[in-house]
């Protein structure tokens, strides 16, 4: 019986190029699962550096609930506070290099996280000091080593930086590296004195954040945690660094589940390589298993061959993954570092692999189990008959659990899309509809397939009579080998088409929204501006009254923005979102958004005095009305007011409150502004006044961009593409994988027919004819694959859309236009392709012994 287990392995040795286009799909399935895995940890392992190095000895943070500003006051009763050993109030802020020619990158390297500081507080971060001295007094700072280096900045420069108060040359008096040796993407930290960072940070009576440490044990922390937090107003956060970095953690769930989810796909394309793989085998080794069951193989013994052969696979496709799952690690951080996401060096985790080889394995066992349980229901019988009568039409009720299928996939990527939080069992409910409706089109595919074939090989076989209509018969000869191979390149570029048709939805509702409400001219902001993506840089006070001194200009409006993950509701603080501060009477010339349950005056007249308006998305979520009673909480006090209005907007998917300035410093402390919007005294003012303000800012604030309403849609449209471009790669490897499907597929396919290849040859066919038979072949079968994509795509698109649409209104489903012709492409190249290899093969078999083949 060992030799007889034997016989798996034998099958792997004796058929090398099957074996290896079938452990394709799970090298490329595994490398994507462990490259996913690797990314997760690097991102845990560079945000765990960032708290334990920044906050090394401290015990508890207070800051506002969404990271808002504390009033200065508050520092003298935390010390005040028992059992409080320590506090150090600190300003953070963000500045940029300016390079030699005056300008300053939005790219992550030239980004200094700067902490303003007295000279003790530095004691309580991770960090040494290894050249020079600590900034004590003026424009003074010291770097951290790493950035320095990367930025030939030594002890001693006068560093030109842009700051919230125009560029200024600090000099470098000190040089310190934190333990962990922190790689934060690329940014750079940086001390300076308290007093001057006041004044270029443009916060005067306030602290980012308070510093503490506590006299005693953990029982201690906490007891100074509840007291402080019973001290302090309800706005004021009280949290362990690793509270905060477990918020962080959360922040980051969504996207790690999408990682996932994305990673499954492409472990679930090699698996469907695996069951097409496996069941053509069975299929072609009919004779040879009957043969077996007659000379005595019990069914079990049958099967548990195919399965061996299955797992030998499973292992040979984990290990060479594994070295594939590294690199891929490394071609996401440096994807994610070009968009500017804070990510370290590459980190590893044992974990990682187990989860990824274990992952592929049963992937392979699973793939292969249902033609391993045919292998072993073959008759002796079959030793004399063969495959003769084997193949037959689907039958009726495939079809229908099929459709059952695509129905309930529908469904819970309809949930998906509606959910209000990522959680685990939504993200689970979305991966497994997502795979029901990928199994629902491969169970109704066979029914399609000859209609498809006629039709799509039509073009060829009216360029090639012969070549084309062969190629058709192939396809046709068994609808369930031919669909299952075009379902694993659909999967790919369904994904590719799925996504697409969410981000052009997403991207043409801004632009409406923006054409529609945008009354204003120009905005200023400062470059690279993402809130809710940590710390950003803000705007000089004095800049909006020196750009309000241009004559071309009517009016310049102030807006300021704070992301919170609690915004006010009517039950307390619940939900994520944004908080949008300007004048409502300036405001008002240069905003036309729509806004519901009251006039556009009125609501206006209501925020000045103090009220709020509130999205769509939140009102929805929180059934607020207008006229509500609403309680705002932060830092600087409580306010209680009232819903003036509700604004149809998809910013933020409509999870957004707005009020007015005086409201917003009053309750969450921020006194900085975020963005100007300028509106031209008339349409011939426009280029002057464009020309007036670019020449401002490039002069005194490299580090803010001037924007065109198309520019700025420019920049909302890039952050989106950025957004999705991971996803792309990580689809890519997924269509990678279903590329080997089809190679595999025409591979077997050749050996299938080799002796009527060598019949053809024997009448006269050439090489060439040959070649294009196959060629044809594969391109009906990408055709069908692209065909299907853009279909299902299109279809689950809309599914996460409508789900979406009902926590975002606004957003309405546009069918993906542009990408049809473009996956369109994609199916005619990856048949192509595929083709090269069983092309050449088939052409160059020698005609004598394919003739004698058996």
């Amino acid at each position: 019986m060992r030799s007889f287990d034997s016989l798996a392995l034998r099958q792997v040795r004796a058929r090398r190029l099957r074996s290896l286009l079938t452990a394709a799909g799970i090298v490329l399935g595994v490398g994507m699962i462990l490259g996913v895995l690797l990314l997760t940890v690097t991102i845990h392992r560079t945000f765990t550096d960032l708290f334990d190095s920044v906050y090394g000895r401290t015990d508890l943070i207070v800051s506002g609930v969404g990271g808002d500003a504390v009033a200065d006051s508050t520092l003298a009763r935390v010390r005040r506070t028992a059992d409080v050993e320590e506090a150090q109030g600190i300003l953070t802020g963000v500045f940029t290099l300016v390079d030699r020619s005056g300008s300053a990158s939005s790219d992550a390297s030239s980004r200094l996280n700067v902490a303003g500081e007295k000279a003790a507080a530095a004691g309580l971060s991770d960090s040494q000091l290894v050249a020079g001295r600590q900034a004590r007094r003026g424009l003074e700072i010291s770097l951290q080593r790493s950035w320095a280096d990367a930025n030939d900045i030594e002890l001693d420069d006068q560093v030109p930086l842009a700051t919230p108060a125009g560029v200024r040359r600090l000099r470098v008096v000190g040089l310190f590296q934190f333990s962990s040796g922190l790689d934060f993407g690329g940014q750079g930290f940086a001390r300076m004195p308290l007093a001057p960072a006041r004044k270029l940070m443009d916060k005067r009576d306030v602290f980012d954040e308070i510093d503490v440490v506590v006299d005693g044990g953990d029982e201690t922390i906490s007891s100074v945690q509840r007291n402080l937090r019973r001290e302090l107003p309800s706005g004021v956060d009280v949290k362990t660094p690793e509270n905060k970095s477990a918020d962080v953690e959360q922040q980051l769930q969504a996207f790690n589940v999408i990682l996932y989810f994305f990673a499954a796909m492409a472990l679930f394309v090699g698996g469907f390589l695996i069951f097409n793989s496996f069941n053509m085998t069975v299929f072609q080794r009919t004779r040879e298993i009957g043969m077996l069951r007659a000379l005595g193989a019990g069914r079990w013994a049958i099967t548990r061959s195919v399965l061996i052969e299955a797992v030998a696979l499973g292992l040979l496709g984990a290990v060479l993954g594994l070295g594939l799952g590294a690199a891929l690690a490394l071609g996401l951080i440096q994807l994610m570092r070009t968009f500017d996401f804070p990510v370290g060096d590459l980190a590893f985790s044992t974990f990682a692999p187990v989860a990824a080889v274990i992952t592929g394995l049963v992937t392979a066992v699973l793939g292969a189990l249902r033609p391993a349980q045919r292998a072993g229901r073959t008759p002796p019988i079959r030793a004399v008959l063969g495959t003769e009568g084997l193949r037959a039409r689907p039958r009726p009720r495939r079809a229908v659990v099929g459709a059952i299928l695509i129905v309930l996939g529908l469904g819970g990527a309809f949930w998906l899309g509606a959910a209000d939080e990522t959680t685990t069992i939504v993200a689970a409910a979305g991966m497994l509809g997502t795979i029901a409706i990928f199994f629902g089109i491969a169970l109704c595919a066979p029914f399609v397939i000859r209609p498809l074939v006629r039709t799509l090989s039509w073009p060829l076989r009216r360029a090639f009579p012969v070549e084309g209509r062969l190629a058709a018969d192939a396809a046709r000869s068994d609808p369930g080998r031919t669909a299952a191979t075009a379902t694993a390149l659909m999967i790919g570029l369904a994904l590719v088409v799925a996504v697409n048709s969410l981000g052009a939805s997403f991207l043409k509702s801004i632009d409406e929204e923006f054409d529609r409400d945008f009354a204003r001219d120009l905005t200023v902001q400062p470059r690279g501006l993402s809130p809710g993506a940590g710390p950003q840089q803000t705007i000089a006070k004095g800049l909006r009254s020196r750009l309000a001194h241009i004559p071309q200009a009517a009016v310049v409006a102030n807006e300021r923005f704070l992301y919170t993950p609690h915004l006010p509701g009517p039950k307390g603080d619940k939900g994520d979102g944004l908080l949008l501060g300007f004048d409502p009477p300036t405001y008002e010339q240069v905003d036309e958004t729509e806004i519901e349950g009251a006039p556009r005056s009125e609501a206006f007249h209501r925020l000045d005095r103090g009220w709020v308006t509130i999205g769509r998305g939140w009102a929805d979520e929180t059934g607020l009305e207008v006229g509500d009673p609403i309680t705002l909480r932060g830092p600087a006090g409580t306010t209680r007011t009232r819903v003036a209005g509700i604004v149809n907007t998809v910013v933020f998917g409509g999870q957004t409150v707005g009020m007015s300035l005086p409201t917003m410093r009053r309750t969450y402390g921020v006194t900085a502004d975020t963005e100007l919007a300028l509106k031209a005294t008339s349409a011939a003012a426009r280029p002057v006044l464009r020309r007036k303000v670019d020449r401002v800012v490039r002069r005194n604030y490299p580090n803010l961009a001037v924007l065109s309403n198309e520019e700025l849609k420019s920049n909302v449209e890039d952050q989106v593409n950025q957004q999705f471009g991971i996803f792309y790669a990580i689809v890519g490897v997924a269509i990678f994988a279903s590329l080997f499907g089809i190679v595999n597929t025409l591979t077997m396919s050749v050996i299938e027919r080799t002796r009527e290849i060598g019949v053809l040859r024997a009448l006269g066919a050439s090489r060439w004819q040959v070649r294009r038979s196959i060629a044809d072949e594969s391109l009906v079968i990408g055709l069908i694959g692209a065909l299907l994509g853009i279909v299902v795509g299109a279809g689950l698109g809309y599914a996460l859309l409508q789900g979406l649409s009902s926590g975002i209104p606004g957003v309405v489903y546009r069918p993906p236009v542009g990408t049809i012709l473009p996956v369109g492409l994609a199916g005619l190249v990856l048949g192509l392709v595929a083709s090269i290899l069983p092309a050449r093969r088939a052409a160059r078999l020698d005609v004598i012994r394919a003739i004698s083949y058996e």
